[in-house]
């Protein structure tokens, strides 16, 4: 199962604390809570409420392409198209891939648990998008060995 996010990808920002008298609670940002509601809606419009199946270990991907800054020469921007020059800058892989599960878990898995395999890339593109894809695990079983 795939789905692809149009438009800049957002990492997971750090979260936010607020003072409940005596007690403190933590929160999403905003652009963070609005991101993970726009992966839900992108699987939503494409998958419906169908998950994957439970108890089953799955492998996902997740490919980020970034925007091609404005402010640099065709010549290096045809490298970043091409791959040679990759983005080494913040946000980090990381923050991608803690948005992408989090924004997906209990819509396309019932818990993200099951994830056992991440393959994360982080890319240029002329188009920029979020792609996720999610996998079963094919296990062999002994009397396969």
């Amino acid at each position: 199962m795939k789905i692809v996010v149009e438009g800049t990808p957002q990492a997971q920002e750090r979260p936010r604390f607020k003072r409940l008298g005596s007690h403190v609670a933590t929160y999403d940002p905003v652009n963070s809570k609005n991101y993970k509601a726009k992966l839900k809606a992108e699987w939503i419009k494409k998958y419906g409420r169908k998950s994957m199946p439970e108890g089953v270990p799955l492998e996902i991907s997740i490919v980020v392409y970034r925007p091609i800054q404005k402010s640099i020469s065709k010549r290096e921007r045809s490298l970043r198209i091409a791959n040679k020059v990759l983005p080494i800058m913040k946000p980090d892989t990381d923050n991608y891939i803690k948005i992408s599960i989090d924004g997906l878990n209990g819509l396309a898995f019932k818990d993200d648990n099951v994830i056992t395999d991440i393959h994360a890339a982080k890319r240029y593109s002329g188009e920029p998008r979020l792609e996720i894809e999610i996998k079963e695990i094919e296990l062999v079983s002994e009397e396969q060995v």
